[in-house]
């Protein structure tokens, strides 16, 4: 068995998935899934990319390329963003201490105005002058 193979057997589980279930979610077929796992077939990099966005996990991790299943063990994307905004609860840290209310505020306003830039809107929160 591959490493891949474990962490996908591993993950699937995690997840509360069938081998038929989680085929499903990624249109492939009960026993394409159970060679991934076994070891016997190699999944196409359409497939990985799948797999990495259906367990919120890097293709780095399933490959096993990197033991961390996250970048910087941190929440992927601005999906962590999102749940700030929205919870007003957060995981984000920086040098292992928790961010302050203060501190998670300013990120979001910093990332807010960084994908406002990308895609050319100009509603985006200015950014606090002590952060210039």
């Amino acid at each position: 068995m591959t490493l891949f193979g474990v962490r996908l057997r591993e993950l699937r589980k995690k997840n509360g998935l069938s081998m038929a279930e989680f085929g499903r979610r990624i249109g492939i077929a009960k026993s394409t899934v159970a060679g991934y796992e076994g070891g016997e077939r190699e999944p196409s990099l359409d497939t990985v990319a799948a797999i990495a966005r259906l367990f919120d996990v890097t293709s780095d991790y399933l490959l096993g390329l990197t033991d961390r299943p996250h970048p910087l063990s941190v929440e992927p994307g601005l999906a962590a963003a999102s749940r700030m905004e929205t919870t007003g609860k957060t995981a984000l840290h920086w040098n292992g201490e928790p961010l302050t209310d203060e501190e998670l505020e300013l990120v979001l306003g910093l990332l807010k105005n960084a994908q406002a830039t990308k895609y050319g809107r100009n509603d985006a929160p200015s950014v606090p002058n002590r952060m210039r």
